[in-house]
């Protein structure tokens, strides 16, 4: 099976690259858009650095209002046809049009859909699978990516939720008992688990149910407060230069351990195949997260010439710490190549990255010459 996602990977890193010595601040257009389609959820991640942002979107006094289907819409046909629409929260679906917002992008769009799993009954899972691209060079739903952090009981603790764990299981086997019908690629399906304390025993058994349940990837990605930051965004470039708070500790040997036997699992299988955020990290750099820190010098950041983000409220995000405008009050094509949007790329090209950004998903590990498990 061809790997979607490196072949993404790769893409995405030579767009930027390219640009960066012959464009500078100026940027193409985006290969790639995340819209946080709502800040409600209805798990509390006991590792999630947004629950005050979940708390206050349910706050009756909140006078801020989420974007609109129609909104949504709007914003998404302002991007080339060939951008891939990545859909997050929040729990998307808790909205109730969320299964309207994906029909329409995914006529015009490759479209990617995370999510908890615990609202995707048979006629969501249904609609999900009607929605399928056809291939890879096609419009429709790509890929479908499932949080979950361990076996049954340790999942739903650190959700805080009790039949959580059965509840995505069950999703996820009505997506793929759809795809096998139709025999059908897409949508993808893959696992994301952010490594914690708790989490880290349980890395092999996330990939062995991923390979009983016949998914495509699992993403196992380091904890991080910058990621979750969205209710610290700013317009002011010195957030930057805050290193992100300490990361639950984790025992060395243990997760070492763990990280081995990943490594044996995927060397046997075919699928699921095994991403880590960052990417290229090395085994060793991922113990070092969860111990001594890690340096910013072994990182780079491609986002803003190649990703754009959108706020639950319309604002447009060029990093998990920075907002630069409103996709409401003017066109994104607009704002992508503002002078804010220009001056960060000026500043990331000449520091190539920034004390906020070790460990972060969206940045790429180049480190010490060591053998990474990417």
């Amino acid at each position: 099976m061809m790997n979607v996602n490196s072949l993404y990977l790769s893409l995405t890193k030579l767009y930027s690259f390219l640009q960066t010595p012959l464009l500078n601040k100026f940027a193409l257009p985006p290969l790639q858009a995340f819209f946080d389609v709502t800040y409600r959820c209805n798990l509390r991640c006991n590792m999630c650095h947004s629950l005050s942002l979940i708390e206050d979107s349910f706050a009756p006094d909140n006078n801020k209002k989420e974007l609109t289907s129609e909104q949504i819409i709007k914003i998404i046909l302002q991007l080339p046809r060939n951008t891939l629409i990545t859909f997050t929260g929040g729990e998307p679906f808790l909205r109730k049009d969320m299964v309207d917002i994906l029909t329409s992008a995914c006529k015009s769009y490759k479209c990617h859909i995370i999510t908890n799993g615990t609202l995707i009954d048979e006629k969501t899972g249904c609609s999900l699978i009607e929605l399928r691209s056809r291939s890879l060079i096609m419009p429709g739903l790509m890929m479908v990516g499932v949080s979950l952090e361990g076996p049954e009981e340790v999942h739903d603790e650190i959700v805080a939720k009790k039949g959580s764990f059965q509840k995505a299981i069950s999703a996820i086997k009505l997506i793929q008992k759809q795809k096998e019908h139709l025999r059908s690629l897409y949508p993808m399906i893959h696992l994301t688990t952010v490594i914690t304390s708790k989490s880290a025993p349980h890395l092999s058994y996330i990939y062995s149910l991923a390979k009983d349940l016949k998914l495509d990837y699992c993403n196992f990605v380091l904890e991080n407060s910058s990621v979750f930051s969205r209710d610290r965004q700013t317009n002011n470039f010195s957030s930057l230069y805050q290193s992100p708070s300490s990361s639950s500790k984790v025992d060395q040997e243990l997760l070492r351990s763990q990280l081995d036997r990943l490594e044996e699992l995927a060397s046997n299988n075919v699928t699921p195949r095994i991403r880590f955020s960052p990417v290229k990290i090395s085994q060793q750099e991922i113990v070092r997260h969860y111990s001594t820190g890690l340096d910013p010098k072994d990182y780079r950041c491609y986002v803003p010439w190649s990703k754009i983000g959108f706020s639950a409220f319309g604002d447009v995000i060029c990093c998990p710490h920075i907002k630069i405008g409103n996709a409401i009050e003017n066109n994104y094509d607009t704002l992508w190549n503002s002078l804010p949007y220009k001056t960060f790329r000026e500043k990331l090209k000449k520091e190539k990255s920034f004390p906020c950004c070790p460990g972060c998903c969206y940045s790429e590990y180049v480190g010490r010459g060591e053998k990474t498990v990417d």
